[in-house]
């Protein structure tokens, strides 16, 4: 499944690892929907970057599930997410949501 052409080359910076930890990783679609709660259809639209830019819930979870650090990869989502024209706000309530206890988790 390839990306978009859509996707913007920073949306592209952080999904292109993502993507390729899923791909080394081994695990299926399905495996990936049993590790976070999100369904098939949304998971799929993230990894191809498709239909909407992904919020950072969804992200976040796909992220923990295939044990990439998060640190760098927020950084690279926010980059992103102002490029797709989130606003601050919309940005800081997607991250708020999450707060996880240690930014490398």
């Amino acid at each position: 499944m390839p990306i978009d052409e859509k996707a913007s080359a920073a949306h592209r910076t952080w999904l292109e690892p993502v993507r390729s930890r899923f791909v080394a990783s081994g695990p299926t679609l399905d495996d990936l929907v049993g590790r976070s709660r999100y369904s098939k259809t949304r998971l799929s639209e993230l990894l191809r970057g498709k239909a909407y830019y992904s919020g950072w819930d969804i992200t976040y979870s796909v992220v923990r599930a295939l044990e990439i650090p998060v640190g760098s990869l927020l950084e690279l989502w926010k980059t992103a997410a102002v490029e797709a024209g989130k606003t601050p706000r919309w940005i800081d309530r997607q991250i708020q949501a999450i707060q996880p206890a240690d930014p490398d988790e």
